[in-house]
């Protein structure tokens, strides 16, 4: 299937977003991003519609409607947020066919984060629901101008859930693979005890050494290969030990 998410309005220009205690242009990118790094995990076509300026808003909205249609998308979902004293989460689409199939699932996908589900409404009068070849929904992620929205807002969770709803089931969060990466590396607890021994002689504080790399150990690991330039993989091997025992021999001398 070839998915082509959209992101709504531009950063500069005619057709710049909400803004309140979120600014809508702002995150639906964050959230566009997001979305299309958990679809791309689970090996799904993606494309991306996004336009950061534009003259007018009808040149912004045929641009996004043509990016899905020249590529020939089967399903086209644009990000927005929402305003105007509400609060919650909402769907637009045309129809009973596909597109409210998803509008459906991605919906309850994201009431699962907290939010009120507003449920599937009616998005004939929406120029990239209307216009766009493939099957369409358009995201009111929630409302910019609750706070009570804005409090529970994560670009990242926000894109997880979306992606969730597209394909109809669950997908690891970064966190939950990296653990994964670091375990299977690791493989035993005395090694996990070993390096999380290694990381707090670093500097890194634990509650205490376990032998448990959960996301804290996990994390641990990436803060440290980044800091001292090594790629981050979450796999502590001979470079990371080296290091290691490098900054722990300065600070006995």
């Amino acid at each position: 299937m070839k998915v082509c998410i959209g992101c709504g309005h531009c950063l500069y220009g005619a057709d710049t977003g909400a803004r309140s205690y979120l600014i809508e242009e702002q995150e639906t990118r964050k959230v566009q991003d997001a979305v299309i790094k958990y679809l791309e995990k689970d090996g799904i076509n993606v494309k991306k519609a996004r336009i950061d300026q534009a003259a007018s808003v009808s040149e912004s909205l045929s641009y996004r409607v043509n990016v899905s249609d020249n590529w020939g998308a089967d399903l086209y979902v644009e990000i927005h947020l929402n305003s105007g004293g509400g609060h919650g989460t909402e769907t637009f689409c045309i129809g009973n066919g596909n597109g409210r199939k998803y509008a459906t699932q991605i919906v309850n996908s994201i009431a699962k984060l907290g939010y009120t589900n507003r449920g599937v409404k009616d998005g004939s009068n929406l120029y990239v629901v209307r216009k766009t070849l493939a099957s369409a929904v358009l995201v009111e992620c929630c409302f910019v101008d609750s706070q009570s929205d804005a409090n529970m807002w994560n670009a990242d969770k926000m894109g997880r859930a979306i992606a969730e709803g597209i394909l109809g089931h669950d997908v690891s969060s970064d966190d939950e693979v990296n653990v994964k990466i670091a375990n299977a590396y690791l493989g035993t607890k005395l090694n996990i005890m070993n390096v999380q021994k290694l990381l707090q002689l670093c500097g890194y504080s634990f509650f205490t050494i376990d032998g448990i790399c959960g996301a804290k150990t996990t994390n641990y690991i990436g803060d440290f290969q980044k800091k001292n330039g090594l790629g981050i993989d979450y796999k502590f091997g001979p470079k990371s030990i080296g290091i290691a025992l490098d900054i722990i021999m300065k600070k006995v001398k």
